[in-house]
């Protein structure tokens, strides 16, 4: 039986993502989405990444900052990195419009995977306790109460 999958949107506020200040000009995981027990989750290519990145003064960070895409497993030391981009198109748009299917092409990310068998996938599953990750470089350090980050998933109920 295939499972399922409805979209949803993942975001800073949730239990199950740790969102935390980078470190100015290193390369900083911001956001660290953990897939829960009973969950099955893809990030499809294109997925929708919604970005308000601000400090503590609460002005945008740099449109020359970095963002980074990637995942870990359980065990695993480090993280593996599957994109980057720069921040520009997040700047530029306005946070209402970063929704808004007409404004943000620019907005989506990305995704293939080389599987196991050489295939390539145009989506990157997570089981329970992998992580997704959203990372970060720029001069600017980013303050968590002024910030805002979405990603679009794709969850299907799953048993292990």
């Amino acid at each position: 039986m295939n499972p399922t999958f409805k979209p949803v949107f993942v975001s800073n506020a949730d239990v199950a993502v740790a969102f935390a200040a980078n470190t100015a000009l290193a390369r900083s995981i911001i956001f660290t989405y953990t897939v829960p027990a009973g969950n099955w989750v893809q990030l499809r290519n294109n997925a929708l990444l919604v970005l308000d990145l601000r400090t503590a003064a609460n002005v945008l960070i740099s449109q020359d900052s970095r963002i980074l895409i990637g995942y870990r497993n359980p065990g695993q030391i480090g993280e593996t990195w599957i994109h980057e981009a720069g921040y520009m198109p997040w700047f530029r748009t306005a946070l209402n419009s970063q929704t808004n299917d007409q404004l943000n092409g620019s907005l989506r990310i990305p995704v293939s995977m080389r599987g196991d068998n050489g295939a390539v996938a145009p989506y990157l599953n997570r089981g329970r306790g992998r992580q997704i990750l959203i990372g970060l470089i720029s001069p600017q350090v980013i303050a968590v109460a002024n910030s805002r980050c979405e990603v679009e998933t794709w969850v299907s109920p799953w048993s292990d």
